[in-house]
């Protein structure tokens, strides 16, 4: 059965509570995180993975040794972690991540191919690079290979790319509501998006929410360490750790069950506004603390997905119309560096590459649910392969301008990356507007 434990990865560094961590603290002293159970301790490894690469012996990088390591890697997860279909502007571009569609510890470890129908993709060391010209247009299909050094491919896989006009949806207008944890909490990336819809030849868009902390520059529903089930649970809480007392959706709690009404937060929060569009950026918090090695882990990743389900269906039994796009959990820093710093008091914590087995499965579920959607208005956005882990992110813990709290640079992304997590979000929505997604 699912513990039902209470996770931050929220803001800055991680700090040992009694009963549990507190991650997310304020410098000055008041906290901005949810406290862990005692019970965290027994859902992460005991230790560190083995690293060979480091012992003693014939050397294991670059051996055949690793490649079928990581070949067999790649094949327990299903290959490649790609969508059906990635949209992209005309005039905006959007890379690909080898690292975040490729489960290896070193993705250098094979060889890639790309091939597409248009002529505006390279592949680069790192990446695909797509670089859509102002007057791109189109369907083209995008061809992936993989293979070992010998060149013998190992998995192949491809996806369509949905060129979007430019000037899709200039003349709509509509309100948008933005749902999510600490990605969005102070803004970053939310105000990098409305942005991106300010420019000429875009929809008008009023983002709306009852939420607009220091730094922000719109209003949404972020809150720094909540997972789904928050949105859909929480009633009575201190708000010194919750950053408020209750969920915007949740107005009482009758025999220990939730009250969730979006239809109210509807008509007195909002005051009779009535989105078009929402938009939900969530599932680090949901998984942030799981075990690659814990048996249960399948289990625990498809309780995230209903957690999920919860939530979108509160929102369209109140909003049946309105078009919900989820974006797939995002890879963090690359660094374990970043962790070591972020997490000091706790060595468990100090490899990227045990959340990057736990996000790479959680994105690949993302993908596969919420690619079958379509066909009540709930979108994916494949926001997992768009955000750089490297250059997305800064190599230190910082404090981004006119914001309170220190941001770790583990799991939040930079301004660079919170500009690839926008123009992701805003290929997608534009391409609904002018009937480019489809029910599926």
């Amino acid at each position: 059965m699912r513990s039902h434990v209470i996770l931050w990865t929220a803001l800055g560094a991680i700090t040992v509570a009694a009963g549990g961590y507190l991650i997310g603290e304020k410098l000055g002293g008041v906290g901005h995180g949810l406290r862990r159970q005692a019970a965290t301790s027994e859902r992460l490894s005991p230790a560190l993975p083995f690293d060979r690469a480091s012992a003693e012996g014939p050397p294991y990088t670059a051996s055949e040794e690793e490649i079928a390591d990581e070949t067999a890697r790649l094949r327990s997860i299903g290959g490649l972690v790609l969508p059906k279909r990635l949209y992209v502007v005309a005039g905006h571009p959007i890379e690909i991540y080898w690292r975040t569609v490729v489960l290896a510890r070193d993705p250098e470890a094979f060889l890639y191919s790309v091939n597409c129908t248009c002529d505006f993709v390279s592949n680069e060391r790192r990446r695909i690079a797509l670089r859509p010209p102002a007057d791109a247009s189109g369907r083209h299909s995008l061809d992936i290979a993989l293979a070992n050094t010998t060149g013998k491919t190992l998995t192949r896989d491809s996806m369509e790319i949905v060129v979007v006009p430019r000037s899709a949806g200039e003349n709509a207008a509509f309100e948008m509501l933005m749902i999510g944890d600490s990605l969005g909490h102070q803004s970053r990336f939310p105000n990098r998006l409305a942005e991106l819809f300010s420019m000429p030849g875009n929809p008008k868009v009023t983002f709306v929410g009852s939420h607009k902390p220091g730094g922000a520059e719109i209003q949404h529903e972020h809150y720094s360490g909540w997972r789904f089930s928050y949105f859909t649970t929480i009633f009575g809480q201190d708000p010194n750790r919750y950053h408020r007392d209750r969920s915007p959706f949740v107005f009482g709690v009758v025999d220990g069950k939730p009250l969730v009404n979006v239809q109210r937060y509807l008509d007195e929060t909002l005051k009779g506004t009535r989105p078009r569009n929402v938009h939900i950026q969530l599932g680090i918090n949901d998984a942030f603390l799981l075990s690659p090695e814990d048996p249960d882990l399948d289990n625990e990743l498809n309780s995230v997905i209903d957690d999920a389900e919860a939530l979108i269906s509160a929102v369209k039994k109140a909003l049946p119309e309105a078009v919900v796009t989820v974006g797939s959990v995002i890879q963090a820093n690359a660094t374990d560096r970043a962790y070591i710093e972020s997490y000091q008091d706790d060595r468990r914590l100090h490899s990227e590459w045990r959340w990057r087995q736990v996000q790479m499965r959680l994105a690949r579920r993302m993908v596969k649910h919420f690619e079958r959607t379509g066909d009540r208005k709930v979108y994916l956005v494949p926001t997992h392969m768009t955000v750089d882990p490297l250059d997305g992110y800064s190599a230190h813990v910082w404090t981004p301008e006119h914001v309170e709290y220190t941001v770790s640079n583990a799991v939040h992304p930079s301004p660079v990356g919170d500009k690839q997590l926008a123009t992701a979000i805003f290929a997608v929505v534009k391409g609904e507007l002018v009937g480019l997604l489809g029910p599926n």
